[in-house]
């Protein structure tokens, strides 16, 4: 593409699991500037929308894998100093079970943004068996849940970690490249224990290399989930996994505009998702 761009202390917590469900006024002329602003906020969102990577109306799906979509007015969030959009990281995240590792397919299973989201605000024990009982979790060998920070439900949050269930062992591992995410993490493997009943349970918060700044958390659970999927789809235990480093991030806003440009033209001429192959 001509215009490609150039840029997880362990905690136990089996006693907790029993006990765990449970202005004044402006003057005028800052009212006009407020009234400026604001008749020019549509515009600049209208813009940023407009910002992509490819020829193609903003509107216009580029890439399927599952039920997940992506559209090209979406893929402004590639540039450089952008924070990954959430439909992006669960398309990559897509792309890694059923692409690049498809030979585990079977063996792994995702708990999307929006759901995990869900899972952690809800008080209701029967809406989160509604949402991972269809998952079958317990027959995978790893799991990859994007945790995010968010401490309501219309809240976007500012920071992505990933947590990943070891269903066989009960072990939960959690990889956040800012330390920020613990509390919403351990939220998440309270409620996930206690709903698929796991016999023994651990929790530990991995740490690796921290990000440098305040956008490429997204990168991060990405190269993530891709290390812990080689890994904890050979093994049980951390022994040996490395959680990613910064030359790990620094060529991967380009790999998944890559991803997404080669899987668009792939799929444009009739090749089917069990059938995309992509060259790195």
């Amino acid at each position: 593409m001509a215009e490609m761009m150039e840029r997880m202390e362990r905690t136990r917590f089996e006693a907790e699991l029993s006990g765990a469900g449970a202005s004044a006024g402006a003057s005028g002329a800052a009212e006009q500037r407020q009234e400026k602003k604001t008749q020019q906020a549509p515009k600049e969102e209208e813009e940023e929308e407009d910002r992509h990577f490819f020829n193609a109306p903003g509107d216009t799906k580029l890439a399927v894998l599952g039920d997940v979509s992506v559209r090209a007015n979406e893929t402004y969030c590639l540039e450089e100093k952008a924070w990954l959009h959430d439909n992006l990281m669960e398309f990559y995240l897509e792309y890694l079970r059923h692409v690049k590792h498809k030979s585990q397919r079977d063996n792994i299973e995702i708990v999307g943004p929006t759901v995990t989201q869900c899972i952690k605000m809800s008080e209701c024990s029967r809406v989160v068996s509604e949402m991972l009982d269809p998952l079958n979790l317990l027959e995978k060998k790893m799991v990859l849940i994007p945790v995010n920070n968010a401490s309501q439900a219309d809240s976007e949050g500012s920071h992505w970690s990933l947590l990943i269930l070891v269903p066989s062992n009960g072990h939960f591992y959690h990889m956040d490249s800012l330390d920020f995410n613990k509390d919403s993490a351990v939220i998440l493997a309270i409620k996930m224990s206690q709903q698929l009943k796991l016999q023994e349970k651990l929790f530990e918060n991995f740490t690796g290399t921290r990000q440098d700044n305040a956008v490429d958390c997204g990168l991060y659970v990405l190269v993530n989930a891709d290390k812990s999927i080689s890994h904890f789809t050979e093994n049980e235990t951390k022994e040996g996994f490395q959680p990613a480093g910064k030359p790990d991030i620094s060529n991967m806003r380009r790999t998944i505009l890559h991803v997404i440009e080669s899987i668009s033209q792939q799929q444009e001429r009739g090749v089917q998702m069990a059938d995309l192959t992509i060259r790195t």
